[in-house]
């Protein structure tokens, strides 16, 4: 009786501990029995004891901890763990390099670890070798799946419906100009209530022949890996006769878009390789990027594209909404909707969600023109944006950037250096720019693409690398040490939607930075590094941008560049003998774009590739040419102008027309290639306003003289100014050829006169300069 009573005694006990001590309790005591194995195995102090220890930490989920602890150890288990650890810590390269030492060994688990870390490197067949040496136990379930996975390909029949679309597609012969035909596309962009976003695509394409199998053969998927996730739900080639070949594993990559750059490797994509890609097959895929984040709070822009390069037999877009989201829509490019789409979106209100519906059928691809727009000014776009004032998108980003703009000794330094013994503002202001973008190296990341926020300047700066807002950042930071305004600027360049003031939206593409000196302000682009203080690259001109001021915003405008700001000038001397050969020699000055344009091709050419360059344009003047000597200068120094001069030789220059010579087409002539077309669909773009000028001095034998010069043109119209004159003085004569670009853009309804005056210019030009024996004195 004693014994039942204490037995129901300790009964009670228990159960009132189990009730009433609450499980906090246990997990301390949990805690404190963890860090006391811990600790008596840290002061034990041996192998065995570390190899406890690491796999303790290993049980916890301790990976970096367990790694530290084994990775010195020698003993086979120590190692195998160690493995482990990296692969839980996703660092993959190192876990394969410990898992190919060790080999295969005869363990189910550890050649299933062995198998998945190949697969991270893309090694499927050795991945499929190691699966299949696992024979017993829950890892051979296991390895069996991922042989499937990845096994070379699935084949399927589809169903009827859609064997019923490829059947009654249409062929090659009814679309000509394309490469393929996109039979379906449907798009989904669905705005959750907790600020996240699930993005759907799916497609099915008609591959019509070799184009549209270079255009399909691979789908990449881009995505943000900081808060985004890629889920290809299926992915298959489809034959004639409805044999699906489905995409495995194997044909799936996911890879760093900037795998050289660490600071970018949340920038990813994933490649997914079409199998069997061929003239007549199909290509069908559904995938959705989950992100787990809106990119401005509760904001969201997104934009639908009316053509593309293809054709497109069906397209709808849909737009999901919580129901109280307001939802701002604008049509651009209207003027382009030659066909009469109305992208006016279907309003579908319902209790829980509002969803904006578009659907078009028979819409035609873009085809090309030569100096057209880009797709971004001529293709008609739907732009829906939750934004209602460009507040809101200041407030978004200004503390995105604000605490990075950071000083530390060494960018100190370096600004202290870089001033010295400068008086002038804009000469202080031009040594810090051009440090900014020539010795920090650009990672062409457009804006967006790895994220919103910058890097902090001293990480910039150490790593001597940075996408576009981490340069401006950087240069916007230094600036301030060195007493100067500066400030950061969001703009969408040239080949991106333009800012509209009255219509606010996150579409921008890069960031640059704009300096304030005597109520000036001069944009300052740090990645162009070929480009000093004052200039800007072409994608910069001519667009309105979003400048960020300490306490506001301000929308203002970067104008187009002068004529004048963008010129080259060419100056030749030929000196023709009696035998007719020719020395000569020519000078090439420059400014704005073609300044930039050479100067990058300097720093980036081989030398020999230079060479060969300047000899191929010797070419152009004497068939026979030879290069003598060549003259480059001031290629890295941005403060100075490229010196360019070369000379050249050559035999037999003139062409014989019996006792008569007729000198070589030396200046004046002009490109007709831009008017070639009888009519236009989309203007004329030609990127810039440019002045060029060539000048052509050349010296004749007493034996000969001047028969024939050509009248002089002076041309002087809305499009541009063109002259060509001719300067005689005894046996000399002097080429002078001026033209200077009025217009970036020829529209539609102009281009037939542009067409005559080019055609009839070419014309005009189309005159020799004779020469004749000259009569015996």
């Amino acid at each position: 009786m004693k014994k039942i009573l204490v037995i129901v005694f300790i009964l009670i006990v228990v159960f009132l501990s189990i009730k009433i001590i609450p499980a906090d309790y246990y997990v301390g005591l949990g805690n404190r029995v963890y860090d006391l194995a811990i600790e008596k195995y840290k002061n034990q102090d041996t192998d065995i004891s570390r190899m406890k220890l690491g796999k303790l930490y290993f049980d916890y989920g301790k990976y970096d901890l367990s790694y530290d602890t084994l990775k010195d150890l020698d003993s086979r288990d120590a190692q195998i763990i160690a493995a482990y650890s990296l692969f839980k810590l996703s660092k993959f390269t190192e876990a394969l390099s410990i898992f190919n030492k060790l080999g295969e060994l005869p363990d189910p688990e550890y050649l299933y670890s062995y198998g998945l870390t190949c697969e991270e490197h893309n090694l499927y067949e050795k991945a499929e070798k190691l699966y299949a040496k696992i024979e017993t136990g829950e890892f051979k379930n296991k390895a069996s799946k991922r042989l499937q996975s990845i096994s070379h390909l699935v084949h399927e029949q589809v169903g009827a419906d859609i064997l019923n679309m490829l059947t009654n597609s249409p062929s090659a012969e009814d679309y000509p100009d394309a490469g393929a035909l996109v039979l379906s596309v449907k798009e989904e962009v669905e705005i959750l209530d907790d600020n996240t976003s699930v993005s759907t695509v799916y497609a099915i394409v008609k591959i019509l022949n070799d184009r549209g199998k270079e255009g399909f053969s691979e789908i990449l998927l881009g995505y943000d890996s900081t808060y985004e996730k890629v889920e290809l739900e299926f992915a298959r080639t489809i034959k004639p006769d409805g044999t699906a070949i489905q995409v495995g594993d194997k044909n799936i990559r996911d890879v760093s878009r900037y795998l050289n750059f660490p600071l970018y490797s949340n920038a990813r994509i994933k490649i997914i390789s079409m199998p069997e890609v061929a003239a007549g097959n199909f290509i069908e895929y559904k995938a959705r990027i989950y992100s787990s984040k809106l990119v401005a709070d509760k904001h969201f822009s997104v934009r639908y594209f009316l053509q593309e390069s293809n054709p497109v037999l069906y397209s709808s877009f849909k737009l999901i909404t919580p129901p109280e989201r307001k939802v701002n829509k604008r049509i651009l490019n209207s003027q382009f909707n030659f066909f009469g789409f109305d992208l006016t979106p279907e309003v579908i209100k319902e209790k829980e969600k509002t969803v904006y519906f578009l659907e078009l059928e028979n819409i035609p691809q873009i085809i090309p023109e030569p100096d057209m727009p880009p797709k971004a000014e001529i293709d008609t776009i739907l732009l829906m944006s939750s934004f209602t004032s460009w507040d809101e998108i200041f407030d978004w980003w200004s503390p995105l950037y604000k605490d990075k703009i950071l000083l530390d000794d060494d960018i100190e330094q370096k600004v202290d250096e870089l001033t010295q013994g400068l008086d002038s503002e804009m000469d202080r202001a031009r040594a810090i720019s051009s440090f900014c973008a020539q010795d920090i190296r650009y990672v062409a990341v457009e804006y967006g693409q790895a994220g919103y926020e910058p890097h902090k300047a001293p990480d910039v700066f150490l790593n001597k690398y940075g996408d576009c807002k981490d340069q401006a950042i950087l240069l916007i930071t230094m600036l301030r040490y060195a007493g100067f305004e500066a400030y950061p600027v969001l703009i969408g360049t040239k080949g991106t939607i333009a800012l509209s003031e009255d219509f606010p939206v996150l579409l921008f593409n890069h960031a640059i930075a704009v300096l304030k000196i005597n109520d000036e302000f001069i944009f300052i682009d740090p990645t162009a590094e070929t480009i000093t203080l004052g200039g800007l690259p072409v994608s910069d001109q001519g667009r309105d941008v979003l400048v960020f001021f300490d306490d506001e915003y301000r929308i203002m405008r970067i104008p187009d560049f002068t004529a004048q700001d963008n010129t080259i000038e060419f100056s030749t001397y030929i000196e023709i003998d009696v035998d007719e050969s020719i020395k000569a020699q020519r000078q090439i000055a420059s400014s704005g774009l073609f300044e930039h344009s050479r100067r990058y091709w300097l720093l980036y050419s081989l030398p020999s590739v230079i060479e060969e360059g300047i000899k191929s344009k010797v070419q152009m003047f004497s068939s026979n040419g030879r290069l003598i000597d060549y003259k480059i200068e001031n290629v890295r120094d941005l403060d100075k102008k490229i010196i360019f001069n070369y000379s050249f030789e050559g035999d037999d220059f003139l062409i014989k027309a019996g006792k008569g010579r007729v000198l070589p087409s030396l200046v004046g002539g002009i490109d007709i290639s831009s008017v070639l077309k009888e009519e236009r669909i989309y203007p004329l773009d030609f990127g810039a306003l440019t002045e060029e000028v060539d000048i052509v001095k050349v010296d004749i034998p007493e034996k000969f003289q001047f028969k024939y010069i050509p009248d002089s043109i002076n041309i002087d119209n809305e499009w541009m100014e063109y002259s060509l004159d001719y300067i005689l003085e005894g046996n000399t004569l002097e080429c002078r050829n001026r033209q200077v670009a009025k217009k970036i853009y020829i529209s539609v309804s102009e281009y037939p006169d542009y067409k005559l005056f080019i055609e009839d210019l070419a014309s005009r030009l189309n005159q020799a300069i004779i020469l004749e024996t000259s009569v015996a004195k």
